[in-house]
């Protein structure tokens, strides 16, 4: 027994002693372990060494930690403010409605309105040089003023007139006037005959001022009394030439014909011709861009309202008595293309004052020579404060009583029931309230 067990601690001795590697060992597959390396017994060639060593030692096993997933953040919720209350309005009671009585309408006359064309109308065979024959000669027969006033007492009570505060009243009366005389007697107008210069053509604006003069004709033919039975001519021209050969085929002699188409009027827009109804437009030269930039119809206004003043001396050719003045002639011609297009005349007091600066500075309307070219300035503002005055149908009345044979002096009065003199003295009066002093 005590044999047995000293056997074995020397055994578990032998187990523990150092080995060496490459050293002689007794048996094939002995093994013997020392310091945590196992060394095996092996055969090389005809020797028997331990093997190189292999540790024992078992690793402690690492363990890998879980990844922990990164938690989704959960969003703070934005707290909700607490609305205002919004107080409920206390409601309004609905007021019994009261029936408003309804007027009983006026009938307001209208004028006929003028077809728009959409090409060139076909003329009505009248030739051009279709002259009116005179059939007696115009005499005037002066007269005296008979016109006595009071030193005390002011024209505008001797005529019962209100005497205006300012320029824009005058334009406001006669613009309600003007508007009342023409409408609902469209049954007068005179058929046109235009003559359009081949060069303007094809001007893309042409036929807005044929439509126009259409209109303008309409308006202006309606003042006068009697029915206008002969067409009246319009021509459109660039081309002189063209213009004298129109004349003579439509009549004229060769002198008429180079009288008419005188280059010497190139510095008139446009002009009139009484004894045979003709409105003459100048698109020569620059003045062809008038065919785009100028107002359409405002030149023909003004030149149509020349031949309404003529026809009322039909019988004398439609020539006029020189004793008009110019004033009263041009300046009613010039007012009436703002009044026949509807358009504010408040620019003639600045227009005025302009032309005043440069010719006739202190000349009265009176003393206005008949070529000055205030007459186209002052002119239409004394013609529309006279309408002021009298009316409209008085106005052109003046022209009726002229076409009887009367002086300018004595139809003024018998017209409009003012005599001259005193509406020169009132007009120079206003003047300074107006806006145009004597300089």
């Amino acid at each position: 027994m005590v044999a047995g067990i000293s056997l074995s601690l020397v055994t578990a001795q032998l187990s523990e002693a150092a080995v060496t590697p490459g050293t002689k060992c007794s048996k094939v597959g002995a093994t013997s372990t020392s310091k945590g390396l196992k060394y095996t017994c092996v055969k090389k060639g005809s020797k028997l060494i331990w093997s190189k060593g292999v540790s024992t030692v078992k690793p402690f096993p690492v363990t890998s930690p879980t990844p922990t997933s990164t938690p989704t953040p959960i969003a703070t919720p934005t707290p909700t403010p607490t609305p205002t209350p919004i107080a409920t309005p206390t409601p309004t009671p609905t007021p019994t409605p009261i029936a408003t009585p309804t007027p009983t309408p006026i009938a307001t006359p209208t004028p006929t309105v003028a077809p728009t064309v959409s090409q060139i109308p076909e003329r009505s065979g009248r030739k051009l040089c279709e002259t009116k024959q005179s059939t007696s000669l115009f005499q005037e027969t002066p007269r005296t003023s008979s016109s006595k006033n009071s030193s005390n007492v002011s024209l505008w009570a001797k005529y019962s007139l209100t005497r205006p505060n300012n320029f824009e009243q005058i334009v406001r009366s006669v613009q309600t006037d003007f508007t009342k005389s023409y409408l609902g007697i469209a049954s007068k107008v005179p058929a046109i005959d235009f003559y359009i210069d081949p060069e303007l053509k094809a001007e893309a604006n042409l036929l807005t001022q044929i439509n126009a003069v259409i209109k303008v004709v309409q308006i202006e033919y309606l003042f006068l009394e009697r029915q206008f039975d002969k067409p009246i001519s319009v021509v459109f021209f660039t081309d002189w030439d063209w213009l004298e050969k129109i004349h003579i085929e439509g009549g004229c002699s060769v002198v008429d014909a180079s009288v008419r188409a005188n280059k010497r009027l190139d510095t008139a827009a446009g002009w009139a011709t009484s004894d045979n109804s003709a409105l003459y437009l100048n698109f020569s030269g620059s003045k062809r861009n008038d065919l785009v930039t100028g107002t359409p119809g405002w030149l023909a206004a003004h030149e149509i309202f020349h031949l309404i003043q003529f026809n009322h001396f039909a019988q004398f050719a439609g020539r006029p008595p020189f004793s008009i003045p110019g004033w009263f002639i041009e300046g009613g011609a010039t007012l009436m293309s703002p009044l026949v297009l509807g358009m504010d005349t408040t620019w003639l007091i600045q227009a005025d004052n302009q032309s005043a600066q440069r010719i006739d500075t202190k000349s009265s309307l009176e003393d206005l020579s008949s070529n000055s070219g205030r007459n186209y300035s002052l002119g239409p503002i004394a013609n529309e404060f006279l309408i002021y005055l009298v009316g409209f149908n008085k106005y052109l009345a003046i022209w009726k009583e002229m076409g009887e044979g009367k002086v300018f002096a004595n139809a003024f009065p018998d017209a409009t029931g003012i005599e001259l003199k005193e509406f020169y003295a009132m007009f120079e009066e206003i003047r300074p309230t107006i806006g145009i002093p004597i300089l």
